[in-house]
């Protein structure tokens, strides 16, 4: 019985920590309410199980027309520049984000059970009419720049783990 508690416990745990985890806090102070995503994958196209790029949003009630999506790579440490370095060809159009030159590129380091994971990240600001856009789109594919060459994954696909089924639960949880 206690075995099954701790595996219970474990398993709820790991769930909250998955990629696409969308998590919803009120400030208590001024009750802004936020909402942010863990970044989920954005696989490789035609590769199962193959993804080094993950994008995640956050959104707040104080910018309710305002959106942050966060780009990272996993692997060894790259800076992602500030200029159109997040490029997203939605049905054949294409359009680059631009992050925020206040706000370099983050770095971090977590252990697995392969060892240390480095995961360098990038964050930018556009508007949820964008994030619909991208959701609602038949062919997305996204390519991340950084200094080491880019990194690119199909957005447009509803696999378990992937982006695009965890934007549209983020934006049922931010209203329209």
């Amino acid at each position: 019985m206690r075995y099954t508690v701790v595996v219970a416990l474990f398993l709820l745990l790991a769930a909250c920590a998955a990629p696409g985890h969308i998590k919803e806090t009120v400030s208590p102070a001024d009750q802004v309410r936020t909402v942010s995503m863990l970044p989920a994958y954005v696989y490789a196209e035609g590769k199962i199980g193959e993804g080094t790029l993950r994008i995640g949003l956050a959104w707040s009630s104080r910018e309710p027309g305002q959106m942050l999506i966060t780009a990272e790579t996993w692997g060894e440490p790259v800076t992602i520049p500030d200029q159109a370095s997040l490029t997203f060809a939605i049905d054949g159009a294409t359009v680059s984000l631009s992050g925020d030159p206040a706000a370099p590129t983050q770095q971090r380091v977590e252990s697995s059970q392969y060892g240390f994971i480095t995961w360098s990240s990038r964050t930018y600001r556009t508007d949820r009419a964008f994030i619909e856009r991208i959701v609602n789109a038949g062919r997305v594919v996204v390519r991340l720049e950084t200094d080491k060459g880019g990194f690119d994954g199909l957005f447009s696909q509803d696999r378990r783990g992937s982006a695009r089924p965890a934007f549209r639960k983020f934006l049922n949880k931010t209203g329209p």
